[in-house]
């Protein structure tokens, strides 16, 4: 077995771009990890990046489109086109019920604004109500995690907890994020750890040489 083939291939066929040399850089590394359909090894594009990417001075990006153009490279999907990702428990959950999973991270999220709610006897709250001036302390140290939410949402605050339930799984679950995205932004409040954000990301491509760079490999 000799990658000299598949190097002269290369150069052959895709050869006279700026990214000639690292072309090749890249496929011989893939054939050194044994990238290879028959072994069922792949590596994702991050993998790349971290393992070879000080090598190379063309994008890795550029480089792999360049080689998949050639039929040198092929990715492989292993699993769903996408992966739920649950942050709270920093896991993948797919086959998981996602409404049931969405309900959850609302109702943590509800129970957390009612416990941050201020008292409505307040001593603040009862001068107001005595006939005193109501005086803004500056700064957003009053604000409340109701009112980010609420802003969030583009709600009044008294309608947070029916707006965050209201909608089908799909509707609950970008409001709920939207609602965790504003208060992890914001500098005044704090999540408490209970929920956190349910989204969805593209399963990543992992990389292998094709079975027609493996034959230049063989021949």
């Amino acid at each position: 077995m000799s990658i000299t083939h598949l190097i002269d291939d290369i150069r052959g066929r895709l050869g006279g771009k700026p990214s000639e040399d690292d072309l090749v850089k890249l496929a011989r590394c893939c054939y050194r990890e044994n990238l290879l359909p028959e072994n069922d090894q792949y590596m994702k594009k991050s993998e790349l990046e971290d393992t070879f990417g000080d090598y190379l001075d063309t994008s890795l990006g550029t480089c792999i489109k360049n080689l998949r153009n050639g039929d040198i490279l092929q990715y492989q999907v292993q699993g769903p086109d996408f992966l739920i990702i649950h942050e709270r428990r920093d896991e993948i959950v797919n086959g998981e019920d996602l409404d049931i999973l969405v309900t959850e991270e609302i109702e943590n999220l509800v129970d957390h604004i009612e416990a941050t709610d201020p008292d409505d006897e307040s001593g603040d709250s009862a001068a107001v109500a005595d006939g005193g001036e109501d005086v803004d302390q500056g700064g957003g140290d009053d604000l409340t995690l109701r009112d980010v939410v609420s802003t969030a949402l583009d709600v009044d605050e008294s309608d947070v907890e029916d707006d965050l339930r209201a909608g089908d799984t799909t509707d609950r679950q970008s409001k709920l994020n939207d609602a965790v995205d504003a208060i992890e932004q914001n500098p005044v409040v704090a999540t408490n750890g209970s929920y956190g954000k349910i989204r969805f990301i593209r399963n990543p491509h992992q990389y292998e040489l094709t079975a027609r760079a493996v034959n230049l490999i063989n021949a």
